[in-house]
């Protein structure tokens, strides 16, 4: 994908919860994997990302989570569009995605992981990863 360093790839900073980033990667996965089993699911996600349904691999969740630099996140998690899934993506347009295009995505992806992803990934309860940091933190 073209262009793709110059878009913010950042979905959340969220406050540490009770596991690791990966940890958190290896739940991202496993519910990307399960939303993924049934086929009007994954044409459903496929429609909220813009992206045809074949192209949606398990193994590729849209998202990674990544510790915050120390010393400027020290109990955060940085919730990141993931690059592979970015990558395949661009494979899909053809190789040639604009900033426009990217951009997009990204805020797809960030709705997506909002509106779908998180409450799966991290259960009312589950402490899996603490509540999104805002500005004043």
């Amino acid at each position: 994908m073209t262009e793709e360093n110059e878009v913010s790839k950042l979905v959340e900073v969220s406050n540490a919860g009770a596991v690791d980033e990966d940890q958190v990667n290896a739940k991202i996965l496993e519910v990307w994997q399960q939303m993924l089993r049934d086929d009007d699911a994954r044409a459903e996600i496929a429609g909220i990302l813009s992206v045809n349904a074949g192209a949606l691999d398990p193994s590729t969740p849209p998202v990674v989570a990544e510790g915050g630099p120390s010393g400027i996140l020290l109990s955060g998690i940085l919730i990141s569009v993931g690059t592979a899934f970015l990558m395949a993506a661009g494979k899909e347009a053809g190789g040639v995605v604009g900033k426009a295009a990217a951009e997009a995505l990204v805020a797809a992806i960030r709705n997506f992981w909002n509106s779908r992803m998180r409450d799966e990934v991290s259960p009312f309860g589950s402490n899996v990863l603490g509540q999104p940091k805002t500005g004043d933190e």
